[in-house]
């Protein structure tokens, strides 16, 4: 590729992030102290994969994790693993997704019904993938497993989801409502910390990378807003993450991202939980696993996989030509 025209590319990005600098207060950040507690933590993350997909119907395989810690040592392992069929059906002349699901092992959250064109899920004015159901089956399902699990936990437990605390699609919010709903009966801290945040700030700068500029480099760090809180869990990182909090707990965010500095010192990554990492990796389904399932089917299915193979012929025309 020319490096006269890589060159201009990069001073134009420079430009960019030069100008979009945006006002951060000094006084908004604030020092975590690193704090070792016997406090159980559960650290909650999902993984899917879809390995079949026509126009009308999508088969995927989703896999949710919940590990529990007490210093620093994991304890418990409950594992929640189906298929989920969705489908798409006509109904007064619209279309929705229905989901049908086959456990495989664990608890698992009931089915979902949802009009291809609801404003929470469509692409501007196109209706919504149908693939795009599975993330908010492995969702829910997340959220499910964390009601489950902090019912059962002792008072001033944590429990760290991966993601955030917001509703953004249909019937979210019911999950979420009862799971913070549980924390403050059970006395149960419910959080999150998001892998990748979309946050802007002033002059639509990325608030992360401006605050993980202007934070210290000699200490974990966490930059408070009302709503949420920027944080930096370990000096040497190189991140910084997005940490959601019960509001109606959040006077104990100080101490829980004491804890949580406490165990992101891995190697691996250090300034992310370990215990997140670990549900991640637990989780998460990937391409060996997904064609070992794809493989499965097809030899299960028999003479109808042909049948099946053509519906899936309508949408991977460009598989077909990555390949050639």
């Amino acid at each position: 590729m020319n490096k006269e025209i890589i060159s201009k590319i990069i001073d134009r990005i420079n430009e960019k992030l030069t100008k979009k600098e945006c006002p951060i207060s000094e006084e908004n950040f604030k020092k975590i102290e690193s704090i070792e507690s016997n406090k159980k933590i559960v650290f909650i993350d999902g993984g899917q994969a879809e390995f079949i997909k026509a126009v009308d119907f999508s088969l995927q395989f989703i896999r949710v994790a919940a590990l529990t810690f007490r210093n620093n040592k994991k304890i418990e392992t409950k594992i929640n693993e189906f298929f989920v069929l969705i489908t798409a059906v006509e109904e007064n002349e619209n279309i929705k997704f229905e989901t049908e699901i086959f456990p495989v092992k664990g608890d698992i959250t009931t089915n979902i019904s949802i009009n291809s064109l609801d404003s929470t899920i469509k692409k501007g004015n196109e209706r919504a993938e149908i693939s795009d159901i599975g993330g908010m089956v492995r969702r829910f399902s997340e959220l499910r497993l964390a009601q489950n699990i902090a019912n059962e936990l002792e008072e001033g437990s944590i429990v760290v989801m991966d993601g955030n605390l917001k509703s953004i699609v249909k019937g979210e919010d019911e999950y979420l409502k009862e799971l913070l709903e549980i924390g403050i009966k059970k006395g149960v801290i419910i959080t999150s910390l998001a892998k990748t945040s979309r946050l802007f700030m002033g002059k639509g700068a990325c608030l992360l990378s401006n605050l993980n500029e202007k934070g210290s480099k000699e200490y974990p760090w966490y930059y408070d807003f009302k709503e949420r809180a920027v944080v930096k869990l370990n000096k040497a990182s190189e991140y910084v993450f997005e940490f959601d909090i019960n509001e109606q707990q959040k006077q104990k965010m100080k101490e829980v991202l004491g804890i949580l500095a406490s165990c992101s010192n891995d190697v691996v990554f250090a300034g992310y939980p370990y215990g997140l990492l670990m549900a991640d990796k637990i989780a998460r389904v990937d391409n060996h696993e997904k064609e070992f399932l794809l493989t499965l089917f097809q030899a299960r299915a028999g003479n109808s996989w042909k049948r099946l193979r053509m519906a899936v012929n309508a949408l991977n025309s460009h598989d077909k030509l990555d390949s050639i």
